[in-house]
């Protein structure tokens, strides 16, 4: 990778501000990222109250409108659908480089399954065991079941659900209707 001009005028070291320290730093290396680069000259400026110059400006800007383009095509490949895309795009950017595309790191990140303990407790084979033995007595109505036990029937889902809820038993019930 060749070297980067500079485009500093020559001035002596000690009258260099931390940013024209920094720019003789790339200068003197091969072209890193720029991102990077930025914000160690940002904290040189800000820690030292350094003034900041036009070019200093110019850099800073010209680094916004990059992560304003960057952000923007990412924006595209969500909308589009292609989530793989967002993410590749969202990767070649390094972490705190805006608060935006901070949000779109953690919102395209890979989804985390964890299981936390066991499901409701209920028994789903109890309940299929007792819809196949006693559901003919109860077709068209809606059936309110736990651990194979009935806990309830109505014509009126709402009114099923309301008569649970008095009798605190709404929790882990499984409810459905059986067919005609």
């Amino acid at each position: 990778m060749p070297l980067r001009k500079s485009i500093l005028p020559p001035i002596s070291y000690d009258d260099k501000t931390p940013f024209q320290r920094g720019a003789s730093k790339i200068e003197e290396e091969s072209f890193g990222d720029p991102h990077k680069k930025l914000w160690e000259v940002l904290s040189l400026t800000l820690t030292k109250k350094w003034p900041i110059s036009l070019l200093e400006r110019t850099y800073i800007k010209e680094n916004e409108r990059t992560l304003d383009r960057k952000e923007k095509q990412i924006r595209d490949a969500v909308e589009k659908g292609d989530v793989t895309e967002a993410r590749k795009l969202i990767s070649q950017i390094p972490l705190d480089s805006s608060k935006a595309l901070d949000g779109w790191r953690k919102a395209l990140a890979e989804p985390k399954a964890t299981i936390k303990g066991p499901a409701s407790g209920s028994s789903l084979k109890l309940n299929i065991e007792w819809v196949k033995n006693n559901s003919d007595q109860y077709k068209g109505q809606w059936v309110a079941l736990k651990d194979g036990k009935l806990l309830g029937h109505h014509l009126d889902r709402h009114k099923l659900l309301a008569e649970l809820k008095c009798l605190n038993q709404l929790k882990g019930a499984l409810l459905f209707k059986v067919k005609e």
